[in-house]
């Protein structure tokens, strides 16, 4: 019978709860949103802790940073240390299901009440502050137009490599990522484009894109 590998839940939970975080960091640092703002919605999760992970020593150290964007990154890194450690729990917990592969949901949804009130909190205020902020809507526009430039830029010059701005096209292309060139493999290396494109940084996918097309010029030497 086929079922998911148990670990598969453990790591998907942990992209979850990373990038659910990490994106108010990001909020923070375009000023989107405030240190204060933050602190409210991120401390919440620590009310009913003790010890290492109790709300009183969390403040206590972040007392002792000076910085905005180093507090924000410190609160990021201890709720983010916290929520995985119980997603941990939950995974022992879930143990036999997980073996058997009987379990039907995320190991998030096996979080207590409370914990999931707080993080569908912060799910909502990101959707309706961060998200659907101009400056990120307008950086999302931008990316679809990156994106689907670059897909248009080399899935041209795949389909009409003779041509000399194809042939220079296909040279940016890191070599990992095998072109042969060849019409009965041309699933193969539209498959090599789109991974070579969606392993791109934005800065580095921003920059190809306005050489390709002209926009800026590289140096010349």
């Amino acid at each position: 019978v086929y079922a998911r590998h148990p670990f598969v839940y453990l790591v998907e939970a942990a992209d979850d709860i990373c990038y659910r975080i990490i994106d108010f960091e990001d909020a923070h640092r375009l000023n989107i949103i405030s240190l204060d703002t933050i602190k409210e919605l991120f401390l919440s999760f620590f009310d009913a802790k003790e010890g290492y992970e109790s709300k009183e020593k969390v403040e206590s150290s972040l007392k002792k940073i000076k910085d905005d964007n180093q507090k924000v990154s410190f609160l990021r890194a201890r709720l983010i240390n916290l929520l995985l450690n119980r997603i941990c729990q939950v995974f022992m917990e879930k143990e036999t299901e997980l073996l058997e592969g009987t379990l039907e949901k995320s190991l998030i949804d096996y979080l207590n009440d409370d914990e999931l009130s707080l993080i569908k909190h912060i799910d909502d205020y990101s959707v309706k502050h961060i998200y659907n902020h101009r400056s990120v809507v307008e950086i999302e526009i931008a990316g679809y137009n990156v994106i689907g430039g670059l897909l248009k830029e080399f899935f041209a010059a795949i389909i009409e490599q003779k041509s000399a701005k194809a042939k220079k096209v296909l040279q940016l292309i890191s070599p990992q990522f095998v072109v042969t060139g060849e019409p009965e493999k041309l699933y193969y290396d539209i498959q090599s484009v789109v991974d070579f494109i969606s392993g791109m940084t934005d800065l580095y996918a921003v920059d190809i894109f306005r050489k390709i097309t002209g926009i800026s010029m590289p140096q010349l030497r």
